[in-house]
C-alpha cells in the first residue's frame, strides 16, 4: 500500500506529530500505533519513509504542516540519521517484552480495523506515557489549507473520513489548535459547540473599503497621497482582493512618478495586463534576470542560482546577464516568496514571464538549465557527493513542471531524470532498506514514463526493471510482480532476441538471487531449444550456470550436507563464545581493578583496553550499556583536569580511530577530529609530537565524506598553504595531489 495517497492521509498526519513526539521525549512509546501502521501499509519501510519526510520538514519542536494534509507527497533528502532513529523505535516493538504485551490484544484486528482506531490507538499510547499533560506550556498544532485535508480530490469529505479528526481534536489534552483555510470551516461537524474554537477571519479584502484602507496604510508608511476610492473600488473588481494582485497594484502605484494624476490605466483592464505591466516596471537588467529564474524550479536557493548561472552564461546565446545587485533588487519585489534560504517565483509570474519571452530563447535556456544541472550532478557523484546529488537529480525531475506545456520530449528527459534519481539512492544506500524503498518510487515512475514513450516493446524498460527489483531485493520488498513483467515482456516482445534475452534474464538472477528458481526455470525455457554449438561465450557460461546451480541444489537437498553445516556452525559459535566470555571476563576484572571514575590510565592500559573492547566487539559493549568511544571518553575526562595534554590527546585520537570502523559516520566522530585539530592548532609546543598535518587531513577528509564542501576546502587549503610544514606528517599524500583536490572542490562549490 501506497503511504501517500489520500486514503492515507490519516496515517501521515498522525505520523508527523509522532515525529515531534518522540524528539521532545525519545523515551516515550508508541507500540500500538506503530504496531498498528506496519500492519497497515505492509510492513514498516513505507511507514520509515513517512515518518522520515515528516522528520525532514520539521521546522520547530511545534508540528508544522505546512504543505496540506492531503498533498504530504514530496520526500526530501537528507533524513538519513533521522531513518535509523525512527526504525529503533520500530525494532522495540520485537525487542521489549512490555510493548509486545500492549499489542497483543491487536494481532488479531485486520488491517481496515486497525485503520479506523488508529487515532484512538495513538491517543491511547500518548495517555499511558502522560506526554502532553507533563508539558509546562500547550504543545501547537498548526494545520494549513485545511480544506485540501476535507476535501483532497476536490469532493467533500463524507463524515466518516473526518469524524475520526473531531475525535482527535477534543481528546487530546492541552494542545492548541491553530486551523487555518480559505473556506469557512463548518465547525459543527468537527467538534461540536461545547468544544467551538475561537474563530478569527482574516478576510482578503472582501470589500473595496479594505483595499482603500490598504492603500492608506502605505501612504501613512511612506508618507506619500493615498489612492482615490474610485480607483480602491477598480483595483478590487480587478485582483478580487487576491494579495499577490493587490500587491503587484502596490508595486505598480509605488512606481507611478505622479500619484496624484494615476489612473486605472497602470494597472490593465484584466489580470493578464496587470501582469504585463507589473513586469514591464522592471529594469532591462531585472528582465534578463527574470527570463533566467523563472526556468528554475521551485525551493531554489540563491547560491543555486548563482552556480547554474555561471554553468550557462558562456553557453547562452540572447545576453543573459545576472549579479548579485540585479539579484538584490528582484527578491523583495511580489513576484516572489521564499522561507528560510529558499526562493520560489508565484506561478502567475512565472506563467507570464515564460509567455511573453521567445519560445526558441526559453527552449534553448531551459535545456540548457538541465544539461547545468545534470551534469553538475555527475561530478558531485564522481565525488561520492551522493545526497547533494541528489537534490539536484530531483530538480531536473521538477522541471517537468515548467517543460509540460511546451516541450513535447519532456517525458523522456523526466524519464531519465527518475532513473538517475533511483540509481543515486541506490549507489548511495549502502543496503539501507529505507533509502532503496524511495529509489523504488522513483524508478517505478521512470517505468512508466519510459512506457509511455518508448513503449513496452524497448529494452529500456527491462533495464528500468531490472534495477526495480535490485532495489526492492535490497529492500526486502516482494519481487514477484517485477519479475514476472520481465518474463512477460520478454515472451511478448524478445522472443527472437533469444541470446540478448538470456543474458538480461542471467544478469537480474545474478542480482536478485531468487531461491524459487523461477529465473532459472525460464533461463531453461530461452536455451532449450537451441544448440550448444551455435551459442556465444556468454550463453555456454550460462548454461554452465544453469547446470552449477542444479548441482547446488541437489546438494541442498541432502540430508548428510546440513547436518555437516549445523555442525560446523556449532563448532564455531562455540569457538566465539568461549572467546567473548574470556574477553568478557578480562574486561570484568580490569574495571574491578581500576576505579574508572578517578584512576589515572596509563598509555598501556588504554592500548589494552582498546585491544580487549575490540575482542569484544560493539555488540557486547552496547549490552553494557556503553560502547567502545564512551569507554574511552571516560579515560579522557579521567585524565583531563581543565586542560589537554599529551596523554588526553592520546585517548582522542584513539577514540576517533575507532569511530572511523563505523560503517556510518556519525556526529561523534566530527566532535572528536575537530577537538583534535583545536588542539594540535593551539600552538603549544608539545602539539607538534602528535602530527598535526595528519589531523588536518583526517578532518578535511571526513568533512568531504560529509559532503560539506566549503568546510572539506578550507582544510585541504590548509594543508596546501603549510605543506612544507606539514609534509612528514602526510605519509604519501603529495602537494599535486592536494592542488588537484583544492580545484576539484573549487570547481564544484561554483561562484560561493
Amino acid at each position: 500500500m501506497n503511504p501517500y495517497e489520500p486514503e492515507n492521509q490519516k496515517i501521515r498526519f498522525l505520523s508527523e506529530i509522532a515525529i515531534h513526539i518522540l524528539d521532545e521525549n525519545p523515551r516515550v512509546k508508541l507500540p500500538r500505533f506503530f504496531f498498528a501502521c506496519e500492519q497497515i501499509l505492509g510492513g514498516s519501510d513505507s511507514m520509515m519513509l513517512a515518518l522520515s519526510s515528516a522528520k525532514a520538514r520539521k521546522t520547530g519542536k511545534d508540528v508544522l504542516i505546512d504543505a496540506g494534509i492531503a498533498v504530504f507527497s514530496d520526500l526530501l533528502p537528507g533524513g538519513d540519521n533521522t531513518f535509523s532513529f525512527i526504525a529503533e523505535k520500530v525494532k522495540d516493538l520485537h525487542r521489549d517484552k512490555k510493548q509486545l504485551s500492549v499489542i497483543e490484544p491487536l494481532k488479531n484486528r485486520n488491517p481496515e480495523k486497525l485503520k479506523e482506531m488508529l487515532h484512538r490507538l495513538f491517543f491511547q499510547d500518548i495517555k499511558d506515557a502522560g506526554f502532553f499533560p507533563s508539558l509546562s506550556s500547550p504543545f501547537v498544532i498548526f494545520l494549513d489549507d485545511f480544506e485540501r485535508f476535507i476535501r483532497p480530490s476536490g469532493l467533500e469529505a463524507s463524515e466518516k473520513d473526518t469524524r475520526w479528526l473531531s475525535e482527535f481534536m477534543c481528546a487530546l489534552p492541552n494542545i492548541l489548535w491553530v486551523i487555518v483555510g480559505r473556506d469557512e470551516i463548518n465547525w459543527d461537524a468537527y467538534v461540536g459547540n461545547e468544544n467551538r474554537p475561537i474563530d478569527i477571519s482574516l478576510e482578503a479584502f472582501k470589500k473595496p473599503e479594505y483595499v482603500q484602507e490598504f492603500f492608506d496604510h502605505y501612504s501613512q508608511v511612506t508618507s506619500m497621497p493615498s489612492i482615490k476610492p474610485e480607483l480602491a473600488e477598480y483595483i478590487w473588481e480587478l485582483t478580487k482582493g487576491i494579495p499577490l494582485y493587490l500587491q503587484i497594484c502596490l508595486e505598480s502605484y509605488d512606481n507611478a512618478e505622479n500619484k496624484e494624476e494615476i489612473s486605472k490605466e497602470i494597472f490593465g483592464k484584466d489580470i493578464q495586463m496587470l501582469l504585463d505591466r507589473f513586469y514591464n516596471n522592471y529594469t532591462a537588467e531585472q528582465k534578463n534576470a527574470m527570463s533566467f529564474l523563472c526556468c528554475l524550479p521551485d525551493e531554489w536557493t540563491e547560491n543555486m542560482a548563482f552556480l547554474l548561472f555561471a554553468r550557462i552564461k558562456d553557453k547562452d546565446r540572447y545576453g543573459l546577464l545576472f549579479n548579485q545587485s540585479t539579484f538584490d533588487t528582484l527578491t523583495p519585489t511580489s513576484a516572489f516568496t521564499h522561507e528560510g534560504l529558499t526562493y520560489r517565483i508565484h506561478e502567475a509570474v512565472r506563467r507570464s514571464v515564460l509567455q511573453s519571452a521567445k519560445p526558441f530563447e526559453k527552449e534553448k535556456r531551459l535545456k540548457a538549465i538541465l544539461d547545468a544541472q545534470v551534469e553538475y550532478a555527475e561530478q558531485l557523484e564522481d565525488h561520492q557527493f551522493w545526497q547533494k546529488a541528489f537534490v539536484f537529480r530531483e530538480n531536473v525531475c521538477r522541471c517537468w513542471d515548467i517543460w509540460a506545456e511546451t516541450h513535447e520530449g519532456a517525458r523522456e528527459i523526466i524519464a531519465e531524470a527518475k532513473m538517475s534519481c533511483g540509481n543515486n539512492l541506490i549507489k548511495r544506500a549502502d543496503f539501507e532498506i529505507e533509502t532503496n524503498t524511495l529509489a523504488c518510487e522513483y524508478l517505478k515512475d521512470a517505468i512508466a514514463l519510459l512506457k509511455t514513450t518508448k513503449g513496452e516493446d524497448s529494452w529500456e524498460v527491462l533495464e528500468a526493471l531490472d534495477q526495480l527489483a535490485f532495489a526492492s531485493f535490497i529492500s526486502n520488498h516482494p519481487i514477484e510482480t517485477i519479475l514476472n513483467e520481465c518474463i512477460r515482456l520478454i515472451k511478448t516482445y524478445h522472443s527472437k532476441e533469444w541470446i540478448r534475452s538470456a543474458e538480461y534474464v542471467y544478469d537480474l538472477w545474478a542480482s536478485v538471487d531468487t531461491p524459487d528458481g523461477v529465473l532459472i526455470q525460464f533461463l531453461e525455457e530461452i536455451l532449450g531449444s537451441h544448440d550448444e554449438s551455435k551459442m556465444t561465450s556468454q550463453t555456454l557460461e550460462i548454461v554452465s550456470g544453469i547446470k552449477a546451480w542444479h548441482e547446488k541444489q541437489k546438494m541442498y537437498e541432502d540430508s548428510a550436507f546440513w547436518e555437516a553445516e549445523k555442525e560446523a556452525a556449532k563448532e564455531f559459535e562455540s569457538d566465539n563464545l568461549r572467546a567473548q566470555s574470556d574477553a568478557q571476563s578480562q574486561y570484568s576484572e580490569f574495571l574491578l581493578e581500576r576505579d574508572s571514575h578517578a584512576a589515572d590510565y596509563s598509555e598501556e592500559e588504554c592500548k589494552y583496553l582498546e585491544k580487549l573492547i575490540s575482542t569484544l566487539g560493539f555488540q557486547y559493549m552496547s549490552t553494557e550499556a556503553t560502547d567502545v568511544a564512551d569507554t574511552l571518553y571516560l579515560i579522557y575526562k579521567n585524565q583531563n583536569h581543565g586542560r589537554d595534554d599529551e596523554k588526553t590527546v592520546g585517548v582522542l585520537l584513539q577514540i576517533a580511530d575507532i569511530l572511523e570502523r563505523e560503517p556510518d559516520i556519525g556526529s561523534d566522530l566530527i566532535d572528536y577530529r575537530q577537538r583534535i585539530y583545536d588542539i594540535l592548532t593551539s600552538g603549544e609546543e608539545w602539539t607538534v609530537r602528535f602530527g598535526i598535518g595528519r589531523a588536518v587531513l583526517e578532518l578535511a577528509r571526513l568533512k568531504e565524506r560529509c559532503e560539506e564542501i566549503e568546510e572539506s576546502l578550507k582544510y585541504y587549503r590548509e594543508l596546501l598553504e603549510h605543506f612544507q610544514e606539514y609534509q612528514e606528517d602526510l605519509d604519501d599524500t603529495t602537494i599535486d595531489e592536494l592542488e588537484t583536490k583544492v580545484q576539484e572542490l573549487e570547481d564544484l562549490m561554483g561562484p560561493f
